[in-house]
């Protein structure tokens, strides 16, 4: 899960990388990128327009009354969780430093190890 904002430079810098990860685990239904945006003020038709511009594929949804992002603490944006199969949270990511940080490759590696558990 990618918390992020419209008004969130570096989230939206981050997409094609998300994008990227989708993309590699396209055909396992067992892992699902999900962008959840924070900003109360935005549409969801905003929201999805926003992602449609730039032809993302991963999964957005809008946290209205932010509720999910109460529950796990998200205070700053861009903030990515990575969860298990059984719903517990194995990683936390704060920020993006840009294509040098290889944020998809390490969360591709993240991931692979993840669905090699038992």
């Amino acid at each position: 899960m990618d918390f992020w904002n419209t008004w969130c430079g570096a989230c939206y810098q981050k997409f094609p990388e998300l994008n990227q990860i989708h993309q590699n685990f396209a055909l396992d239904s067992t892992v699902c990128i999900l962008a959840v945006n924070t900003a109360q003020y935005d549409s969801l038709a905003y929201i999805k327009k926003f992602t449609q511009k730039y032809s993302y594929e991963f999964m957005t949804v809008l946290d209205v009354e932010s509720r999910l992002s109460k529950l796990l603490g998200v205070e700053v944006v861009p903030m990515t969780f990575l969860v298990d199969k059984k719903g517990y949270v194995r990683l936390i990511h704060f920020g993006y430093g840009g294509k040098d940080e290889q944020y998809a490759k390490n969360f591709i590696n993240e991931i692979n190890k993840l669905l090699t558990e038992q």
